[in-house]
Formats: structure tokens, sequence, C-alpha cells
């Protein structure tokens, strides 16, 4: 009988060390998993700042082009506007001139 109980007792400590062992691993593999996920969701947030950052540089530079443009659209009115108002100031010369060389 004392060889049965000391061996259902290192049985009973085989089966403790089983479950301790067991215990372990699943302890380590939920930190690990932990660890993997905070990873990605700091490589998530990552890309996310970057892509609002890229954005935001994106809408600046259309905003900056836009700018450019109707500046260029502005002057270029102008430009037109003063070759119109001097080609009607030569036309009004020349008829002036036109008018004297008749009288």
């Amino acid at each position: 009988e004392e060889e049965a109980a000391a061996a259902e007792k290192k049985r009973a400590e085989e089966e403790a060390a089983s479950a301790e062992a067991a215990r372990r691993k699943a302890e380590y593999e939920a930190v690990e998993a932990a660890r993997k996920k905070a990873e990605e969701e700091e490589a998530a947030a990552a890309d996310r700042k970057r892509a609002e950052d890229e954005a935001v540089e994106a809408k600046r530079m259309a905003e900056e082009e836009a700018a450019a443009a109707e500046a260029a659209r502005k002057k270029a009115e102008d430009e037109a506007a003063e070759a119109t108002r001097k080609k009607a100031e030569a036309e009004e010369a020349a008829a002036a001139e036109k008018k004297r060389a008749e009288e």
C-alpha cells in the first residue's frame, strides 16, 4: 500500500508540474500576444498619423497652387485691361493726328 501511495504521490506531483508548465506557457503566450497587439496598434497609429500629415500637406500645397493660379489670373486680367487701355489711347491719338492732318 505504501508503494501505491508513493506512486500516486509521484503521479500527482508530475501532474502538478505539468499543469504549472502549461500555466507558464499560457502566461508567456498571453504576454507575447499582448505585446504583438500593442506593436500592431502602434504601427497602425503611426500609419494613420503619416496619412493625416500627408493629407494636410497635400491640402496646403493645393491651396498654395490655387492661390498662385488666382494671382496669375488676376495679373493676366490686369495686363489685358492695360493693353486694352493703351490700344484705345493709341487709336484716339491716331484719330486726332489724322484729323489734324486733314485740317
